[in-house]
């Protein structure tokens, strides 16, 4: 029931509000004022988003015509080519192509890149500017329902006092009801009408984002298309660098061939003269050798046969020593016999004097003298005998030396002889095989001279076509490239140009933005202190409501009080009357 009579009593409160334009004109105006300056801002940044897409859409508009005619200009660079062959035998025109498309490619991706990163940044300040405005609608709405909500129960506590509901309940609960209805109507409209315009705008910006990113996909397949035919031509420029290599290295091999196989011909004729030569000084030495040989053997056997003679010589004159020695020492000793029988028989005799002993001492002394000369003279002959015998000893030695020596010699020159005819049979043999191996080079040089003019004569040929052809190609591209790079100077100066008008527009709205921002932060600030003093009254005015409910509560108490005691009275009365009315009949009886 306290519940009841609370929504009773504020319904009721806010339809006398309703009809009190007095009190109720200062919040409306003010929230009128809160409306129209929220709707300016929503026309406000509506412009500035409709501006943002339209420069969104010219710097798609521009990037599409400037890709369409970069492709444009690499086509026509592309068909002006030769399809697949020569392309590579000129390193300037292929290093100014490959950069011109890279730096092509690479302003493609800067400008795809400028135009994503302008489109999320546009994306992301239209979300946060969405969002900013939702919450700003709905603080401002809870502030103005707030702000009506405390007024109506301050001016409903003071208009009425507590007591007065009672009577005009059943009065204001139908009207109270269908108010509540229309306005649950009301607001269920205003948040489908803002749900379908949140939809709207949202179906807007998908669609825009698809067709960002339709035109995103197509810009990257149109680079993946662009970068597989670099690809296709880098392949087939190494291809015919490959090919041309091969060219210049058969080129090269031929000429070395041809030139290692005249040297090869000079080499085998320096190596048969060098044999000739060789052949003839080993002949002449040969005979040289055989002549000293001769010689030597000639010399060592007159040197041995005068050894021989010189040796037999030595002997014969030992022996006829021997043979004059041999009577001396036979005279020697009978000598000493016959002296010592004289000894013997002058001892023994014993009788002669000392003159005569004298003489025989004498006689012995020059015997003994005489003895010893002999016998030295024996010793010198036997010495001589001895130091002659050891002389031819040594000299037959030497002799069988030389002789040794000499067979040694006879039997290395016999086996140089040998080597040097095996050699002289191995190197003719060489120098037939050389002969053959020459006639065989130059048969094959002859070959491949002829094969080698004929394809130097075919490449000069194809040369000549291919420069003709390279300075026709240099020139149209020359050309080309010429206008190319002015077109993309054009091209870069006019975005330049446009890049530096958006920056500054960008700048200015970024300014105008931050600006906008501060103000509406300092109005959210205002409307937050004014929030906090409304919130401070709603507490005030629930405190006070929540007395009244007391209040409500004790009088409703009281009143039942009363009620009973008026159904006890009423019922007292009643049996009051019913007692007088039986008395007053019992009285009549």
């Amino acid at each position: 029931m306290v519940a009841l009579y609370s929504i009773i009593f504020g319904n009721w409160c806010i339809l006398y509000l309703f009809f009190s334009g007095s009190l109720m004109a200062p919040l409306i105006i003010e929230y009128d004022k809160n409306m129209e300056e929220l709707n300016e801002q929503i026309c406000y940044y509506q412009t500035k988003m409709n501006e943002m897409k339209l420069n969104l859409e010219s710097v798609i508009r521009e990037n599409e015509r400037l890709h369409t005619e970069l492709r444009e200009n690499i086509e026509k660079h592309l068909q002006t080519l030769p399809g697949g062959a020569g392309i590579d035998d000129d390193p300037l025109v292929e290093d100014t192509m490959v950069s011109s498309l890279q730096e092509q490619l690479r302003l493609a991706n800067r400008e795809k890149n400028q135009a994503l990163e302008l489109w999320q940044t546009v994306s992301q300040e239209l979300d946060r500017l969405q969002q900013m405005y939702q919450e700003h609608v709905s603080e401002s709405e809870r502030q103005t329902f707030d702000q009506r909500r405390s007024l109506l129960y301050t001016q409903l506590h003071r208009a009425f006092p507590p007591l007065c509901f009672e009577q005009t309940n059943q009065q204001f609960v139908k009207t109270v009801t269908e108010q509540n209805v229309e306005l649950e109507d009301e607001d269920v409209a205003t948040a489908l009408g803002r749900e379908e315009a949140s939809d709207k705008r949202l179906q807007k910006l998908q669609s825009a984002i698809t067709k960002l990113e339709a035109r995103l996909r197509v810009a990257v397949e149109d680079a993946e298309q662009l970068r597989k035919e670099r690809f296709c031509f880098e392949r087939q420029i190494g291809a015919l660098q490959a090919k041309c290599a091969e060219m210049e290295e058969e080129k090269y091999d031929s000429v070395v061939k041809v030139r290692d196989s005249i040297q090869l011909l000079e080499e085998a004729n320096l190596q048969k003269d060098q044999a000739l030569l060789r052949e003839k000084q080993k002949d002449e030495e040969i005979e040289k050798m055989k002549e000293a040989v001769f010689q030597l053997i000639q010399e060592a056997a007159a040197r041995t046969r005068k050894e021989v003679r010189m040796h037999n010589l030595y002997l014969y004159v030992i022996h006829v020593n021997m043979e004059v020695t041999s009577p001396c020492l036979w005279m020697i000793s009978a000598k000493e016999k016959h002296v010592d029988e004289e000894e013997e028989r002058t001892k023994e005799e014993c009788t002669e004097d000392h003159k005569k002993i004298d003489e025989l001492h004498q006689r012995c002394l020059n015997a003994e003298r005489a003895k010893d000369d002999l016998h030295m003279s024996l010793q010198g002959a036997q010495s001589k005998i001895r130091k002659f015998e050891i002389n031819s000893e040594e000299e037959s030695s030497r002799c069988q030396e030389m002789v040794q020596k000499l067979q040694s010699m006879l039997d290395s020159v016999r086996s140089d002889c040998d080597h040097v005819s095996e050699e002289r049979l191995s190197l003719q043999h060489e120098n037939e095989q050389l002969r053959k191996e020459m006639e065989e080079l130059k048969k094959a040089s002859m070959e491949t001279q002829r094969k080698a003019k004929q394809q130097i004569a075919t490449m000069e040929h194809e040369c000549s076509l291919k420069g003709h052809g390279f300075q026709t190609q240099l020139s149209e591209l020359e050309e080309t490239s010429r206008n190319s790079s002015n077109e993309l100077k054009r091209l870069l100066i006019a975005q330049q140009k446009a890049a530096s008008r958006w920056r500054d527009e960008a700048r200015k709205l970024t300014n105008a933005f931050e600006a906008k921002i501060n103000n509406m932060k300092t109005e959210m600030n205002r409307q937050k202190h004014h929030l906090q003093e409304m919130v401070s009254q709603l507490e005030n005015a629930h405190e006070q409501i929540i007395e009244y409910e007391k209040r409500l509560m004790e009088n409703q108490e009281k009143t039942n009080r009363l009620q009973r005691r008026l159904t006890n009275s009423e019922h007292r009365a009643a049996t009051a009357s019913q007692k007088v009315n039986v008395w007053s009949n019992c009285i009549v009886l």
